[in-house]
């Protein structure tokens, strides 16, 4: 069987579509990655076939209405020009997208890529396979205001998709001549088939609730182990072997409008702490402090690796990242700069009892950072839960679980019937 994974989004979300499509694989299923160009060195080093889609709309994060948009600063202007460059980009999405799944038997979509993933497999009348990184409510709303939940995600997925409509339709009509689709529940052929829905995370972190999608399967994390050849730099070694295991710092691809003062925030917690630290973040905006004796900026370097090395972890909450610590074992501090999930990881951890209350990017200090690093750093009860979550985490093998449930998909496409 032939499968199409696409996967767009940041690192976070392809390197988890990486190790699953090299368990298909293995499976014996032939298997093609959509992504970013920017990752094709990553699908082609273990082994995958890449297709390029080069339209995203990421690099807005970078400018400064991206920027205000992140941090809740003249929203509403922010997503107008987001909407613009939205639809400037979608058609050329949905011809890349239609190329690289015309031969596919199944096709696998991440959430951002779920509307052309969509249409596509409606075209070719396949079944669509959904991804989700994170669960669509925290745990204790879930639990605590069911029905408040349930009617506050649907509204704001309506708000979402009909963000989306226009220019998804038109790209309908336009590359794949099918007809729009409905303001309101655009998805429902999804959900009466009962393609199933997989949910890349652990039971142990956040297990299914009443208010998950019909046909959800929590597999376990999909982790993608770096190279075995890989080997850290001079610096780096040097820093770790010259005291005691270091705090990490890095906030992923979230951009923020001062990053030189982000920076020096940090390192100011840190020293007030009296923590060391390792700062993910490119030389260049982290240039005031390279001088720092108790900092080492960190160009690049795997979390599976570096995170067994540190004694805790401050990072934006993603769902990557967030993965990475809990399976090391050390607690972690989030800082959620906005984008949807980052609040229910950080909520996630707080419950877990392995961080402490999430720190809002918008709220961060120095005083506030230094105090959160002095909890996760201080505190035995909290390093020995992070621990034990740890070894439950490790026992998992997600892929494993996510590739059982595909083969079943599988074998329905290839019965007579299909979409």
């Amino acid at each position: 069987m032939r499968i199409c994974i696409i996967a767009l989004g940041s690192r976070g979300d392809t390197q988890p579509c990486v190790a699953l499509a090299r368990g298909l694989s293995r499976a014996g299923h032939a298997v093609r990655v959509a992504t970013d160009p920017v990752f094709a060195s990553l699908v082609a080093r273990h082994g995958i076939e890449f297709a390029p889609v080069t339209a995203h709309e990421k690099q807005f994060f970078h400018t400064d209405d991206g920027r205000a948009l992140l941090e809740r600063r003249n929203t509403l202007a922010s997503w107008r020009v987001l909407s613009r460059r939205f639809a400037a980009t979608v058609h050329q999405r949905f011809i890349d997208c239609w190329r690289a799944c015309q031969d596919a038997d199944v096709v696998v979509a991440t959430p951002i890529a779920v509307p052309v993933g969509y249409s596509i497999a409606q075209k070719l009348e396949r079944p669509l396979v959904r991804v989700l990184f994170s669960p669509l409510v925290s745990p204790s709303a879930a639990a605590s205001y069911p029905r408040l939940i349930r009617a506050g995600q649907w509204i704001f997925m309506h708000a979402v998709w009909n963000f989306l409509r226009p220019a998804t339709n038109r790209a309908r009509r336009d590359v794949l001549a099918l007809p729009p689709l409905p303001a309101i529940n655009p998805t429902r052929e999804l959900d009466r088939h009962g393609w199933p829905v997989l949910c890349a995370y652990s039971r142990h972190v956040c297990p299914l609730s009443q208010d998950s999608i019909a046909g959800s399967h929590v597999t376990g994390y999909w982790f993608l182990d770096s190279e075995p050849d890989w080997t850290p730099g001079p610096a780096l070694t040097a820093f770790l072997d010259a005291g005691a295991p270091p705090v990490y710092v890095g906030f992923g691809s979230m951009a923020h409008r001062s990053p030189n003062e982000t920076m020096e925030l940090v390192a100011a917690a840190l020293a007030r702490a009296g923590q060391r630290g390792i700062i993910a973040a490119g030389r260049r905006e982290a240039a005031p402090i390279l001088t720092a004796p108790h900092t080492h900026v960190l160009d690049e370097a795997p979390h599976e690796w570096l995170f067994g090395r540190v004694s805790a972890a401050v990072h934006h909450g993603g769902a990557g990242t967030t993965a990475a610590g809990l399976r090391a074992g050390i607690p972690m501090v989030i800082v959620p700069f906005g984008v949807p999930d980052q609040p229910i990881w950080g909520e996630c951890v707080q419950q877990l009892g392995v961080g402490p209350r999430p720190l809002p990017r918008r709220d961060l200090s120095v005083e506030r950072l230094s105090d959160a690093i002095l909890e996760v750093t201080g505190n035995p009860a909290m390093r020995h839960r992070a621990a034990a979550l740890g070894v439950r985490i490790r026992a998992e093998d997600g892929v494993a679980r996510a590739v059982e449930i595909l083969q079943t998909v599988i074998r329905r496409a290839a019965e007579p019937a299909g979409m």
